[in-house]
């Protein structure tokens, strides 16, 4: 009798898997603060702050679930972000959309949009921003702990054929986020790293996932964002812990994508 065998395909999947959340997790703590302070009993407010990939991505709902299932109502997550926005918004608006939460813990995600060409928001621009908003949630709330986020790669001129990538230096503007991170002790979630990880350069997996070449979809949260997330800030779970919604319709993307391709690095 021939003995059963794993598929390749249920292998490498799994070994992407452990990959992928171990690169989002490389940062110094092993837990974050607010998720020891929840395992002691205290309540926390998750406030996350950003772009359409947090305003509108499954990953927030998807964290929210898992922290309800082990922390019950100790554990709230707010959403501010707000879609098509940059951190000169951010700026603008961190006191009406993030304060009246009163945050414990803050997430801040503004560099994909801030990489955008035509906007015109510079490295530097993008870096003092980034600085305000630190400064001052802190000014307000000192005891709140800050993590900052480096999202997906902008893959819409490979999925959608698009004549030029709009965001040619976004990871310049990642790695401020980690530089940003590192010089003031705080957390960084390098999820730019974990799709790197898990994409390789496989156009077809990527339009799977990331289908506008730009927000991921909910298999994509579930896949790479939300466990590389709960990975980093010291939450265990597995894959069937993390729900899943449908996604609202969207324009199916144009064919003759490239056969593959390579993020920047």
């Amino acid at each position: 009798m021939r003995k059963p065998r794993f598929g390749i395909s249920k292998i490498v999947a799994v070994f992407c898997y452990l990959v992928l959340v171990s690169f989002a997790a490389g940062a110094r703590r092993p837990t974050s603060n607010f998720v020891e302070r929840l395992d002691g009993g205290d309540a926390q407010t998750i406030v996350v702050y950003g772009t359409s990939l947090t305003a509108g991505g499954q990953w927030t709902k998807q964290v929210a679930a898992v922290l309800k299932a082990r922390f019950g109502d100790k554990a709230v997550l707010k959403n501010a972000a707000s879609s098509g926005k940059d951190s000169n918004w951010g700026v603008e608006n961190i006191e009406a959309r993030v304060f009246p939460h009163k945050p414990d813990v803050l997430f801040i995600e503004f560099g994909m949009n801030d990489a955008i060409h035509e906007r015109s928001t510079s490295l530097e621009t993008a870096k003092h921003n980034l600085e305000t908003m630190i400064a001052r949630t802190l000014t307000e709330f000192p005891d709140c702990e800050i993590i900052l986020m480096s999202m997906n790669p902008d893959l819409k001129h490979l999925i959608l054929n698009r004549p030029k990538q709009s965001r040619p230096h976004l990871a310049q503007y990642y790695a401020m986020y980690s530089e940003m991170a590192a010089e003031r002790g705080l957390q960084h979630i390098d999820l730019h790293a974990a799709w790197t990880a898990f994409l390789g350069e496989d156009v077809e997996k990527a339009a799977k996932h990331i289908p506008d070449g730009v927000h991921p979809n909910g298999l994509g949260c579930k896949t790479v964002v939300t466990p590389a997330i709960l990975t980093a800030i010291g939450v265990e779970h597995r894959p069937d812990d993390i729900p899943i919604w449908p996604d609202p319709p969207k324009k199916k993307p144009r064919q003759n994508r490239q056969d593959s391709f390579k993020v920047e690095s």
